[in-house]
């Protein structure tokens, strides 16, 4: 702090403001006129009594410098305070205290480890204890222990103690997962019990198995792959499954070939009439596909302005709006 201020309002027995008096700061038991200011930061100091003169209100205010200044004064120094006016009694407030409590004015020593006493707003012994901290980690030992008991999680052991933010056996968990993928399991297994992450195996497009210890079972790739591609020629199995629109989503049902497409709003082209429309491409190879749109917003079904067979392979559908939809088209 540069200058401490002080204000009241002077007022005589029945609360009536005394304007127009004059207020006289002291050094305290003393008539020695003590150095104000009338402003925080600027301002000449004033050195001669009565400093101040109240206002019709009865407010008077001032700012006294602390001992940094020049003019100012130990934040132990006390000050009388002393008003008058012609018409009224004077007045006389002695050692009044326009410092802060100097028993919370003297800093931290933060390199004094031992001192509990409580004459400042943390003890020298909080302050070091915090100062130490600030350079301390889990890695550097205090008397034999971490800091707050915290050890370092140690991902190659299994154990189950909490003296860590997780303990070992979590740490240990996730660090297996993430060197473990379903190509290359870091622990054998046969059976989807444990053998790969969550127990997840890779798709064997050549078995007919329903194990549903994967993303799909083997049939269901199985029997995709053996549908009639008659229609559409592909030079092998692999070339079929990469052929569909990634965008999509396809299943099988009872030898049906049936597509999922959503469109949002960007995915629209505005025609000249307002209304707006978008070309699904498909691998149906007909001009006459089933279509069921749905509004994912309100999750019903949407009746559209048109739909259109351009080729056996796009279908134009046309809307008034640009709607989020989902589109199923089965062959």
């Amino acid at each position: 702090m540069a200058r401490v201020h002080t204000w009241q309002f002077l007022v005589n027995e029945v609360g009536e403001p005394i304007g127009s008096a004059n207020v006289s700061i002291y050094l305290a038991g003393s008539l020695t006129p003590a150095n104000i200011y009338l402003d925080e930061f600027s301002g000449d100091v004033i050195s001669t009594s009565p400093q101040l003169t109240t206002l019709s209100n009865g407010y008077f205010e001032f700012w006294i410098a602390d001992i940094d200044n020049t003019f100012g004064y130990a934040s132990t120094q006390k000050f009388k305070l002393s008003w008058e006016k012609t018409g009224i009694a004077s007045g006389v407030i002695d050692y009044i205290d326009i410092f802060p409590s100097t028993r919370f004015s003297e800093p931290v020593d933060e390199g004094d480890w031992d001192s509990t006493t409580k004459d400042k707003l943390v003890s020298n012994r909080l302050a070091f204890n915090w100062q130490d901290h600030i350079g301390h980690d889990v890695t550097i030992l205090d008397e034999g222990l971490p800091i707050h008991g915290i050890d370092l999680v140690d991902y190659t052991q299994n154990d189950h103690t909490f003296n860590k933010l997780i303990n070992n056996n979590l740490g240990y968990k996730w660090e297996q997962h993430r060197e473990s993928t379903v190509q290359n399991p870091s622990v054998s297994g046969s059976d989807g019990s444990g053998g790969t992450p969550h127990g997840l195996y890779e798709v064997d497009i050549t078995s007919k198995t329903t194990t549903v210890n994967k993303l799909v079972s083997d049939k269901i790739l199985y029997d995709l792959i053996a549908q009639d591609t008659s229609i559409i020629n592909y030079s092998d199995e692999q070339d079929l499954l990469l052929s569909y629109d990634i965008s999509a989503i396809n299943t099988v049902l009872d030898n049906t070939f049936s597509v999922v497409y959503p469109i949002t709003g960007v995915d629209w082209t505005e025609n000249l009439d307002g209304t707006y429309y978008k070309e699904i491409a498909h691998n149906f190879g007909t001009l006459y596909p089933t279509i069921t749109v749905w509004d994912t917003d309100d999750k019903k079904v949407v009746q559209l302005s048109d739909i259109e067979s351009i080729s056996a392979l796009v279908t134009k559908i046309t809307a008034n709006s640009q709607l989020n939809l989902m589109v199923r088209m089965t062959n």
